[in-house]
Order: structure tokens, then C-alpha cells, then sequence
């Protein structure tokens, strides 16, 4: 016999269990937005100093 105790443990117990779910597909996301923050950082430093030395060089309006 379940009793209204029983029922309310069971919703608590999906509404945990979709909260972790919803937090864990939050959490990967996150971890791809960092991963591609620190790439474009990566490849922004990279440019930059790409540039000053070709500034450096010497570097003609087309190229820039």
C-alpha cells in the first residue's frame, strides 16, 4: 500500500534525479565553452604576434 509519503519521496527522488541531469548536460557545456574560449585566446596571441613581427618586417598596406 503506498502511502502519500511514498509518493512524495518518489517525486523528490525524479525531480533530483532530472536536476543532476540538467546540471551534468550544463557541466559538458560549460567544459566546450571553455575549451573553445582558451583555442580562440590561443589563436588570437598566436595572430598578435604574427602581426608585430611582420609589422616589424615590415609590412605593406595589402598585407595588413
Amino acid at each position: 500500500m503506498r502511502t502519500p509519503l511514498d509518493t512524495l519521496i518518489e517525486l523528490a527522488q525524479r525531480r533530483c534525479d532530472e536536476a543532476a541531469t540538467a546540471l551534468a548536460a550544463h557541466l559538458k557545456v560549460q567544459g566546450e565553452l571553455q575549451h573553445r574560449g582558451a583555442t580562440l585566446g590561443r589563436y588570437r596571441s598566436d595572430y598578435v604576434l604574427r602581426l608585430e613581427s611582420a609589422a616589424r618586417a615590415g609590412i605593406d598596406g595589402a598585407s595588413l
